[in-house]
């Protein structure tokens, strides 16, 4: 086994060698490989953690999360709350946009406009009948119908694009333009601009020299590769094709690690994966018309909860680099969450629910799930397929790229399934946030929790997110949030499966720590000089002259 797997390792590093040019690997140039690939450029098409942080390079919010996560000024210098229902942002002074336009409240304006209208992901970061006034060119006032203490935590990932040039480009609306059109090269304040992009294959990053943040990384150019198979990331790093691999593949971690040259680093990450139900449609997705929804059942839904093998999946699959999870939320953001219990493991108890549910034999359903957006995400998925077989719960797996996946399970698909894997990752990085893009009512057309893509919904769930929207008091604040937690439990509303260890493998020369929040700051990556032998890219390499911000 160990000589087949030398081999593939081989194979695939000269697969990559054979299919793209030489390029010699330059001091101060940064190469990254990463599973998925950047959904977009455009900013408000996805509320994907992947595409969102690598664009918070290029583009820029009015807060930002420190790596501690610790909130910090963005583009507004500071913020202040007048009354509970009235915040002032004070914006920086002195930046420009790449394409050299000043920065002013009517770019954050006109984001804020674009971000609501229908066909952005982003709606649900601006509160429902918020009013946003420009006080002069370096001031806005925000005016709430409700008090919302987190509101500042919700604008990291709101990214702020520039009026003046979307309006030239036609770019008024969220995903107006292919995301391939020369003309969108992703105009940010950042302290890097996009020179070229190729969905899927590599984008190319280089320093904005006019940042007004100070320059600590050495970098002056990022090339960030899209390198979905574990094993081709894996060769790319040992031959020197790539500085960095993001994910590390968790079976290589030892090896890389023994390899003389390079390091791995690892990190608890806030988001949970877990499983999603339809309880919307009366009947199942995917089958014959007038075949019931099983799911829309709760005994159905604590069946696959307990026929769920939470530690097999650790072990074996995860190989023991995950935590398996109580709840939506990760204890390190609401600790009381602890004190609910995962249900067992109880094949048979599994099989009981089923006969008291109607469903002595079982049942067939499609199952949706990415492969290239998780941690080993397909893999979990087959494993699921074997334990839900063993309770006759028949799947047939859907594996497909992100990119097709959530095309197919979010709203814009009509939310077109009946069972998927999911995660979650609050971006204020506060419990609240879950509960409200989640846990809470939709309808049909995704007004309401716009992620909840089973359409779960509980009338005191809903009344308990609200209250603690308002709660000034945190221990308050806290128990409702948990109590809404435990009733979505009790309800088998999602299956929680665990929050992943990030892996991180890398050159020796490159000094780098991962985020509890999965972000890859390219300024925050550390490239020690030294002498460098030539290496060809990998699939991707774009040559010849690169499109400019116009």
């Amino acid at each position: 086994m160990a000589h087949l797997m030398r081999w593939r390792v081989v194979l695939a590093t000269m697969l990559l060698a054979v299919t793209m040019p030489s390029a010699a690997a330059t001091d101060d140039r940064l190469r990254i490989g990463i599973k998925g690939d950047i959904a977009s450029l455009d900013p408000h098409v996805l509320n994907e953690t992947l595409t969102l942080g690598v664009l918070s390079n290029v583009m820029e919010g009015l807060v930002r999360h420190d790596a501690d996560l610790k909130l910090r000024p963005g583009l507004a210098t500071r913020w202040e709350t007048l009354s509970p229902l009235h915040w002032r942002f004070h914006l920086r002074k002195g930046v420009r946009f790449h394409d050299g336009t000043p920065f002013t409240a009517s770019d954050v304006l006109f984001t804020f406009e674009r971000a609501r209208k229908p066909r952005s992901q982003m709606r649900s970061r601006i509160p429902d009948g918020a009013r946003i006034i420009a006080v002069d060119a370096h001031t806005v006032d925000v005016h709430l119908e409700k008090p919302n203490p987190i509101l500042p935590a919700n604008w990291e990932s709101l990214l702020i694009m520039s009026r003046p040039w979307a309006e030239r480009h036609g770019l008024t609306d969220p995903g107006a333009v292919p995301q391939s059109a020369p003309d969108l090269p992703a105009n940010g304040t950042g302290p890097y601009q996009v020179i070229s992009h190729r969905t899927g294959q590599v984008t190319h990053f280089e320093r904005h020299a006019m940042w007004w943040g100070a320059a600590r990384g050495l970098a002056t150019r990022v090339d960030l590769f899209t390198l979905a198979n574990a094993q081709t990331r894996t060769a790319a790093l040992l031959s020197g094709q790539v500085d960095l691999i993001v994910p590390a593949p968790v079976q290589d971690l030892a090896r890389i690690s023994a390899t003389d040259g390079f390091k791995t680093v690892t990190g608890a990450e806030l988001r949970t994966i877990f499983l999603n139900m339809d309880q919307m449609r009366e009947e199942l997705a995917g089958a014959p018309a007038g075949t019931a929804n099983p799911f829309m059942d709760r005994r159905v839904r604590q069946a696959v909860y307990h026929a769920i093998d939470i530690d097999m999946i650790r072990r074996k699959v995860m190989l023991g680099l995950s935590a398996p999870a109580t709840s939506l939320v990760s204890p390190l953001l609401l600790p009381g969450i602890g004190d609910i219990e995962r249900a067992r493991h109880d094949p048979q108890r599994a099989r009981q629910l089923l006969r008291d549910a109607g469903y002595e034999n079982g049942f067939d359903v499609d199952m949706d799930c990415p492969n290239n957006r998780y941690v080993n995400d397909e893999q979990i998925c087959l494993a699921i397929v074997q334990m839900l077989a063993r309770i006759d719960i028949r799947i047939h797996l859907n594996a497909q790229p992100k990119a097709l996946f959530f095309k197919k399970v979010l709203s814009g698909g009509s939310y077109d399934s009946a069972f998927k894997l999911l995660g979650w990752t609050p971006a204020t990085l506060d419990a609240w946030n879950v509960l409200d893009n989640v846990a809470r009512c939709r309808d049909d057309k995704g007004n309401g929790a716009r992620f909840n893509l089973g359409g779960y919904c509980n009338g005191e769930v809903e009344r308990l997110t609200a209250l603690a929207l308002g709660e000034g008091d945190p221990a308050r604040r806290s128990a409702m949030m948990v109590q809404a937690f435990r009733l979505i439990h009790e309800d088998a509303g999602f299956i929680p499966l665990h929050q992943q260890t990030l892996a991180w493998a890398m050159s020796d020369r490159l000094d780098a720590s991962v985020r509890a929040d999965n972000q890859i700051k390219f300024d925050a990556l550390r490239l020690r000089p030294a002498a460098r032998q030539s290496a060809t890219a990998p699939s991707g390499e774009v040559t010849g002259a690169a499109p400019r911000i116009r």
